[in-house]
């Protein structure tokens, strides 16, 4: 639960990871920012905050019922796709948001549920999602190759946090001369043929390297023993579902944790097979 007893405990550790919390940023925009904490204070709805009044992103998260949100203007030079992300644009969104809910609080103040929301107005976001009438306030200042760019804004305590996202206006472009519209084909209705197995638990693990062995080598193991794979140490891991390779990555860290970070995927067809023949 956020309280004013422990502002000052969620301050300094978001302090203390301001460092883990860039490279969950560099990651997902592909940006070389440095975060510092900035200053404290109280949220006013009375006062328009500076350079939040626009568009951008909001990171989500709910602590016992309660909401953080870590308002991302559009004006830090956010990448255009932001608006209008892909399946692996998403991907990156959700993965800032869970790598924040783990640099962000308290190791007993665990999030149940974390989300990046595109934003019309974030400043009345924050309003949306009620903040306490003692809603503590802190900015994160953001440098790029040591030059001030901009800031975070992270408000907290909220009674409605929002985890829907709204429809940022475009940012307008030069103007381009209108396609000719041409009719597809319309899409086919009806229930669609996964649903019933969309909710089904598969196993999922992270496949380092394999190799065969004699079973006299496999008796001839004991402990401190030393076991070398053809497997380069830089080259990419295997993510299996259900015993199938379904798709290959990197492996990364987060916080104190291993995560993998994909890289190459099938299609979605062949993903959809090898969910249902594994």
């Amino acid at each position: 639960m956020l309280t004013e007893a422990n502002i000052e405990q969620v301050l300094s550790t978001i302090s203390a990871n301001a460092a883990a919390l860039a490279e969950s940023l560099a990651q997902c925009f592909d940006v070389s920012w440095t975060l510092a904490a900035g200053e404290s204070g109280t949220w006013d709805p009375t006062l328009p905050v500076s350079g939040f009044e626009g568009q951008g992103l909001a990171v989500v998260f709910d602590v016992g019922g309660q909401g953080l949100t870590v308002l991302i203007p559009e004006s830090l030079s956010l990448p255009a796709w932001y608006l209008t992300p892909n399946e692996s644009q998403k991907a990156r969104l959700d993965t800032l948001a869970m790598e924040w809910s783990m640099n962000l609080f308290l190791p007993d103040m665990e999030p149940s549920r974390y989300a990046t929301v595109k934003v019309a107005n974030l400043q009345e976001f924050v309003e949306t999602c009620q903040p306490l009438h003692w809603a503590a306030t802190m900015t994160i200042d953001v440098a790029d190759a040591e030059q001030p760019t901009g800031s975070l804004l992270i408000v907290w305590p909220l009674l409605q946090p929002q985890f829907e996202a709204e429809s940022p206006v475009p940012t307008p472009a030069a103007s381009i001369p209108a396609a000719p519209v041409v009719e597809s084909p319309a899409a086919p209705t009806g229930p669609d043929p996964l649903v019933r197995l969309r909710s089904l638990p598969v196993q999922v693990s992270v496949r380092l390297a394999e190799k065969k062995i004699t079973v006299s080598q496999l008796l001839g193991i004991s402990s401190g023993a030393l076991i070398s794979f053809p497997k380069s140490c830089e080259a990419q891991l295997d993510l299996y579902v259900n015993n199938a390779r379904y798709c290959r990555g990197e492996a990364v860290k987060i916080g104190e944790k291993f995560g993998l970070k994909i890289n190459e995927v099938g299609t979605t067809d062949e993903r959809a097979s090898k969910i249902l023949n594994g």
